[in-house]
């Protein structure tokens, strides 16, 4: 009995419990757009894995709707930890790359980024505005907009998946291969409101 969760192959006919990645990160940028930020920098995660594929998406289709072309100088593979968002956010300030928003795959690069930015004296959200992915207990505190993964219910749908297809298979019953989905939610917080 197998079930993937979060990460997952989809071209394997198992149970899946999935996030919709793509439309939180839709949401995110959707929301920065409205605040008025226009220069939208995406601290991403390899496309080889399902998750950051689907948050890439859901970046370039609210820019692809808000007619904001894509600028492949704005867009970072593989900046996920705090420290690789520091890293990141010293070198692009180096560069004098014009950016007012980071829509992030990870709150780790976020909080990263932050803590940069306030070094560098960059006020956030009036200058730079700052969203992340997960709802990681930090964000709270500092203030920081998120997208809630709900990653809870998501280990506690898996499991009780599980304990189906075993009981399931317990009794001889035929097995169904279900994909079922979480539907993230953006909280908004200080790091990305302009009061627009």
């Amino acid at each position: 009995p197998l079930v993937m969760f979060d990460r997952v192959l989809k071209s394997l006919n198992i149970n899946q419990v999935i996030n919709a990645n793509e439309e939180g990160s839709y949401s995110a940028t959707k929301h920065l757009i409205q605040q008025s930020y226009r220069k939208i920098i995406h601290f991403g995660g390899p496309l080889s894995i399902n998750v950051y594929q689907e948050r890439y998406a859901g970046y370039v289709k609210a820019l692809e709707e808000a007619d904001i072309g894509l600028d492949e100088a704005l867009i970072f593979r593989t900046v996920l930890t705090q420290k690789e968002g520091q890293e990141c956010i010293q070198k692009i300030l180096q560069s004098g790359l014009e950016f007012d928003a980071f829509a992030a795959a990870s709150d780790y690069s976020a909080c990263g980024a932050c803590l940069e930015l306030e070094k560098a004296g960059i006020s956030i959200p009036d200058q730079v505005g700052l969203v992340g992915f997960a709802n990681e207990s930090f964000t709270e505190l500092i203030g920081m907009s998120s997208v809630e993964q709900y990653s809870v219910d998501m280990g506690t749908t898996s499991a009780k998946l599980l304990l189906e297809e075993i009981e399931g298979r317990q009794k001889d019953a035929p097995q169904m291969q279900r994909q079922l989905v979480i539907v993230p939610k953006l909280i908004i917080r200080k790091s990305s409101s302009r009061g627009k």
